[in-house]
């Protein structure tokens, strides 16, 4: 799903269906949070500690677009098929 959040993003601001918003500089009053991960970039607001793929914002953009029927989804299952076992070995 990173991914998929990722490539969307990337498709709608070369298509310029949608343009980034203003950069939310990030201030914590009181320390930074536990769950705040320096190696992750957030691609929509442009700041570190969160992934796209969170944004719901960004999630809500993408559903009215797909509602719209401007970005259409792969039908298919994102299935991984692992080995199959029979009990006959």
């Amino acid at each position: 799903m990173i991914d998929n959040v990722d490539n969307i993003l990337n498709v709608l601001l070369d298509e310029e269906l949608i343009e980034l918003p203003l950069i939310i500089e990030s201030k914590f009053p009181i320390g930074v949070p536990k769950h705040f991960h320096y190696e992750e970039f957030y691609n929509y607001h442009r700041v570190l500690g969160y992934l796209t793929c969170n944004c719901r914002s960004l999630k809500h953009i993408i559903q009215d677009f797909i509602y719209q029927g401007d970005i259409k989804l792969d039908a298919r299952p994102n299935m991984q098929v692992g080995p199959v076992h029979s009990d006959n070995e």
